[in-house]
């Protein structure tokens, strides 16, 4: 059984290894996961799935939902960013 996910400090805590195991833990002596699984190692093993393969990324997830229409990455005031916004989601 494996587990990816970053280690809270009171899980290294309880279950991490120390440089100096004789110290006490202090900013010097902090205690380390004892193995990294990382989620690359776990993509590439095939045992979770890579959420971002078929992630689209930004400006073509704008051109579908605005059937075709370019990002225009120009500035506006935002009173009427705002006003573009309800009108996009219907609330007015």
């Amino acid at each position: 059984m494996a587990f990816t996910a970053t280690p809270k400090a009171k899980t290294l805590e309880l279950f991490g290894r120390r440089p100096n195991p004789a110290l006490a833990a202090s900013a010097d002596n902090l205690p380390a996961p004892f193995h990294v699984y990382s989620m690359r190692q776990a993509i590439e093993e095939g045992f979770i799935l890579d959420v971002l393969k078929n992630y689209p990324p930004y400006k073509l997830a704008f051109k579908l939902a605005h059937n075709g229409k370019e990002l225009d990455n120009k500035e506006v005031e935002r009173s009427e960013a705002l006003k573009g916004i309800r009108c996009e989601t219907g609330v007015e």
